[in-house]
């Protein structure tokens, strides 16, 4: 499953600050209401549109906006500069991964696998989700993934062929 969401990515946020709702998880609502709206329209095209069930691999682009104050001929060294600065790339996963319980899974503890970047578009801002099944099968048959042992127990190793796009 692929799509995308129009929109300024926002990370997740602390609920309050001095008992009252932060201006950032203000923000974080809005943006989870849009990535589950979007998400909600994606699946009621699907024949099969309940949320998906056992274990998923998910991988999210988010990109931000660029400010329009920054002159063309700068936006690079810009860019350069201000993707390695907060917000932090985990903090817009947890908070499209809670948007999206319910809709495209029972629980967001199904992603065993992910894959996320940030950066910055030229266009407008969005996020880009992919979302594939995994398959959990002994090694030797065709399988997208297996489970091997560890010496501190299991892990999940991608192997091919890649994935499935669900």
């Amino acid at each position: 499953l692929e799509f995308s969401c129009d929109g300024e990515p926002a990370p997740w946020q602390v609920y309050t600050r001095r008992g009252k709702p932060s201006v950032g998880h203000l923000a974080q609502q809005a943006w989870q209401t849009q990535l589950a709206l979007t998400a909600r329209t994606v699946m009621a095209k699907r024949i099969d549109n309940h949320p998906f069930g056992g274990p998923l691999r998910l991988e999210m682009d988010f990109f931000r906006s660029i400010p329009e104050t920054i002159p063309e001929g700068k936006r690079l060294d810009w860019i350069k500069e201000h993707l390695i600065q907060r917000p932090d790339l985990r903090n817009y996963g947890k908070a499209a991964e809670d948007a999206f319980k319910g809709i495209l899974w029972h629980d967001d503890s199904q992603v065993v696998s992910d894959g996320d970047a940030k950066g910055f578009s030229l266009d407008r801002p969005f996020t880009l989700i992919r979302l594939y099944r995994l398959d959990l099968e002994p090694p030797g048959l065709a399988s997208s993934s297996i489970l091997t042992t560890t010496r501190r127990g299991f892990a999940l190793e991608i192997s091919a062929p890649a994935p499935k796009l669900i």
